[in-house]
């Protein structure tokens, strides 16, 4: 089934929305991260400093609990000493959701175009990079070049620390095909330059952590990683991708196929 052209939006953004919280959601499954969930809301909370292992996220929150939970949830963060940021999408309640937020102190960081495509007519005519393959993250050692690898690509740095610690978060999610979870590593000439990760579930393929290390950005690496995730996600029959996609990536998706189905703003509190 084509299900972007058999389905309302809500349903399109619904399914976008739960793959994105499910891909954090698994990092409640490693020692490092915990998952709190209420009729309310659900909440990451990381045991040591990992910031995408403290967000809040799916919150329903209505005038009766609206304050009192807001306030409930910034304790439970502030008790570990913990920043953490709150998305609120489409599937957030009440509409005006970041309006209370910002009045009980949060900061708004930023807003992600959330977009989808048809994986049947995606469009790869783009250069091809010599000397580029691409590899199935299956090992302890690749894990740690890939962990490496992601952190280069979206901060240009990475402590050792840091690697460590990504590597232990992803490493205790595991390998296995029944996590829905498929991280690649891209090499040139045999050195790691790229990454994506390809998560599957609420019934579509969600890309994410796509990235080049700076020195080789600019020669379609990270196109390439993209379409290999994609084209991964239709041998394995999903019809429909998904991601978040950042300023740096969102003209290369458009031209891929993506179309924005909505948005997530995230606010963060420090």
């Amino acid at each position: 089934m084509n299900l972007i052209k058999n389905c309302n939006d809500q349903k399109l953004n619904t399914s976008i929305i739960y793959n994105l919280y499910n891909e954090k959601m698994q990092y409640s499954l490693t020692p490092y991260c915990e998952l709190i969930k209420s009729d309310h809301y659900k909440c990451i909370i990381s045991k040591v400093s990992f910031s995408k292992g403290n967000q809040v996220y799916l919150a329903q929150l209505n005038n009766q609990n609206m304050d009192g939970e807001i306030s409930h949830i910034i304790n439970l963060y502030n008790k570990r000493r913990m920043p953490f940021s709150w998305w609120v999408g489409p599937l957030s309640r009440p509409k005006n959701l970041g309006a209370y937020l910002l009045s009980h102190g949060f900061k708004f960081s930023r807003s992600y175009p959330c977009l989808a495509c048809d994986l049947k007519n995606i469009n790869d005519n783009f250069p091809k990079p010599m000397n580029v393959e691409i590899k199935l993250v299956q090992d302890d050692e690749s894990m740690k070049r890939w962990s490496k690898t992601i952190l280069l690509g979206f901060n240009g740095k990475a402590s050792q620390r840091q690697i460590d610690l990504r590597y232990k978060i992803e490493s205790s999610i595991g390998y296995k095909e029944e996590t829905n979870r498929y991280r690649y590593l891209g090499y040139l000439n045999g050195e790691a330059v790229g990454t994506s990760m390809l998560t599957l579930n609420s019934g579509v393929a969600g890309i994410h952590g796509v990235s080049t290390i700076p020195q080789e950005r600019g020669k379609c690496i990270g196109t390439s990683m993209s379409l290999f995730s994609l084209k991964e996600a239709r041998k394995k029959s999903y019809y429909v991708g998904i991601l978040k996609a950042t300023k740096m990536g969102k003209n290369m998706y458009k031209k891929i196929g993506f179309k924005k189905y909505c948005h997530i703003d995230v606010y963060n509190w420090n």
